[in-house]
């Protein structure tokens, strides 16, 4: 597909990095990439990714021929302290659950894959953006052990864990260079940038849920909500009743008419009526009502639809 440059490629400065996940890799093959649940890590202090290109150029004729490229690297993390038995896990070191033994042989023969998920703030206040990132197989090692005797200033240390993310060996469908083309390709991570429009509220709230990769998919279903109607306190109003109750931050928005349908997930729905979900609504006993339950951005989350009872 075509380049399309963004408004403003400035975003801001990289002032933060938060929400550390990682999953076990369960498969990798030419059939299929399957990752487990993730889950969350430990509190990031630090995240660095460090992408290593090489180029070797052949030469032929006394000049030269082409320039291969490939890239290789390492992620580093800098975390609050981990429990042993977490190290033992990510390392493939043996743990003995009944004691609360880890055995450390020093065999890394059988190191399990991980995917790592995190994200990095950029700028601050309104217009802060964030980056997203899911690095879809790696390994990791365990950096130093570094303590201190307490003194008069306490000097605290985290834990360092070194990622070493690899390419996938399934070759996952992505868009092509081409207008509508298509191509098959390992990956190494996928990057979500708020300050791109296509990367849609949803989608972030998504993001740590599974291990994206470029076959994930975001569709959500509608929430449901119960909605019943009764006799207002004044002619023409009816009492409307919300089952469950909003989630913090979220607001109501209803429509009514003859007919109406429930929006998709994510639909705006700035353009219908605001309701504080407990005044009385004028509407015609008989119409139908839908009550919308949307986020600070009037995003569609649930929604429900009842008949009209007004007081006469």
């Amino acid at each position: 597909m075509a380049d399309t440059p963004v408004t403003s490629p400035v975003t801001g400065e990289i002032v933060g990095c938060d929400n550390l996940y990682a999953a076990k890799v369960i498969a990798d093959t030419a059939d299929a990439y399957t990752a487990e649940t993730p889950f969350y890590l430990a509190p990031l202090g630090e995240f660095k990714h460090d992408p290593k290109v090489s180029a070797d150029t052949s030469y032929y004729d006394n000049q030269p021929f082409a320039t291969y490229y490939s890239e290789a690297g390492e992620t580093t993390l800098t975390v609050s302290g981990l429990a042993e038995k977490i190290k033992a896990m990510l390392t493939g070191k043996d743990y003995d659950n009944t004691k609360g033994l880890v055995f450390d042989s020093g065999d890394l023969s059988d190191v399990p894959d991980y995917a790592i998920g995190t994200r990095i703030s950029v700028g601050t206040g309104s217009t802060a953006k964030y980056v997203y990132f899911w690095f879809l197989k790696g390994t990791f090692q365990l950096g130093a052990t570094d303590a201190k005797s307490k003194g008069e200033k306490v000097d605290a240390q985290g834990s360092e864990l070194t990622f070493v993310p690899v390419n996938t060996i399934h070759k996952f469908t992505v868009p092509g260079k081409a207008t509508g083309s298509t191509v098959k390709k390992s990956q190494k991570r996928v990057i979500g940038d708020t300050a791109d429009e296509n990367f849609t509220e949803a989608m972030q709230e998504k993001w740590f849920d599974q291990v994206v990769t470029p076959e994930t998919t975001f569709s959500e279903a509608l929430g449901n909500l119960t909605v019943t109607s009764a006799e207002g306190a004044e002619t023409g109003d009816t009492k409307i009743t919300v089952t469950p109750t909003k989630a913090t931050g979220n607001s109501y928005r209803y429509q009514t008419a003859a007919t109406v349908s429930l929006p998709a997930y994510d639909a705006d729905c700035s353009t219908m009526e605001a309701w504080d979900g407990t005044a009385d609504i004028a509407a015609t006993t008989g119409n139908q009502i839908l009550i919308v339950e949307c986020t600070s951005d009037n995003r569609a989350r649930a929604a429900g639809i009842a008949t009209v009872t007004s007081k006469a």
